[in-house]
């Protein structure tokens, strides 16, 4: 957003939030973001976006700062002028404290930009005391700081020529599954893809519980191969569940045990506080082991974020499905209940 603060003029107490919007409105209001927002809203997701005129006053206010700090999802949407706004940048900086303190997951878009000027601070990004001449320098240092750890997170890239609507629903699609809810939005893929969406169907297809990994480097096409699977077959199964981004989620402060607790609630609907990895493992073992299961986990690390999320084949009630994603092929070595790997 592009200029904010501290109005009283918007009541946020009573309302709530999913997603936060962080954007400069003379880039992508009317565009992007505009989409964004109607195609969020029309899938039930409550994202919070400005009015050109909602914020008047020279600091951010506390109605702002409690939209962000309640939102499980912000989307950092950096454009040819972001820097420009220093209310952009504080947004930001809230937004990283956020991610820090409780988890948050922030998605940055890279709309017509180059990750690397948003990370380096080069370019149109450049943070400066001749460009932010009435800024503190320590202001200055959170702003860069923050700019260098949301730039270096997975995103997604929009070049001019590209397809807006696409970006849009791959965006809704990510917010769905990181919001815990079931992805309702049909994956386009190309047809390239479509004979592995078959394959990993195909083998699905046994009657015995399974573990199938998709390995390959980032980019190519493995958490849409898995969420295609996902909302092809999910109906089947008693209880399903998509973990998203597990090698950076399980990088945050307890991030081991909070995985755990967000698959202890899609499966049970219970929100259940869990106080170490090794009682999580147990809690998932216990509640599994009878039920037929639809399990994906996306862009997993290691295998100790394996081990502590699906243990072994006897955590799993019969025709249960396994899908991990992954870099590493390492990550899936020695473990031969693992069918196959795509």
């Amino acid at each position: 957003m592009e200029s904010h603060v501290g109005s009283t003029s918007y009541d946020v107490g009573s309302i709530s939030y999913d997603v936060f919007i962080n954007f400069r409105g003379e880039d992508t209001r009317n565009t992007f973001v505009g989409h964004l927002y109607r195609a969020l809203k029309d899938h039930g997701i409550h994202a919070f976006i400005d009015s050109k005129d909602l914020w008047k006053g020279e600091d951010i206010g506390p109605e702002l700062l409690r939209v962000i700090k309640v939102c499980k999802l912000s989307v950092a949407i950096f454009s040819e002028r972001y820097a420009e706004s220093k209310w952009c940048l504080w947004e930001l900086d809230q937004m990283l404290g956020s991610y820090r303190t409780t988890g948050q997951t922030i998605f940055p878009i890279f709309f017509k930009v180059k990750p690397s000027d948003v990370k380096n601070q080069t370019g149109s990004f450049e943070i400066s005391p001749q460009r932010h001449d009435k800024e503190e320098p320590q202001t200055l240092q959170r702003w860069r700081n923050a700019l260098r750890a949301v730039g270096d997170k997975n995103g997604w890239v929009f070049e001019d020529g590209d397809d807006q609507s696409g970006l849009v629903e791959k965006v809704v699609q990510s917010a769905w599954i990181r919001l815990s809810r079931v992805p309702l939005i049909r994956v386009k893929h190309p047809i390239a893809l479509e004979s592995r969406v078959e394959s990993v169907l195909s083998i699905l297809s046994n009657t015995d519980v399974q573990f199938l990994g998709i390995c390959g480097l980032g980019g190519i096409g493995k958490t849409t191969i898995a969420t295609a699977v996902y909302n092809r077959i999910s109906k089947m199964f008693s209880k399903s569940c998509f973990l998203e981004d597990v090698r950076e989620q399980a990088s945050q402060s307890n991030g081991i045990v909070r995985l755990q607790e967000k698959l202890i609630y899609s499966i049970s609907r219970k929100h259940i506080t869990i106080c170490s990895s090794r009682e999580g493992s147990r809690l998932i073992e216990k509640m599994l082991g009878k039920i037929d299961t639809l399990l994906i986990l996306d862009d997993v690390g290691n295998r100790i974020q394996l081990d502590t999320l699906v243990g072994d084949l006897n955590w799993f009630g019969p025709r249960s499905r396994i899908i991990i994603t992954t870099r590493d092929k390492s990550v899936l070595s020695g473990v031969p209940e693992y069918n196959r790997n795509i």
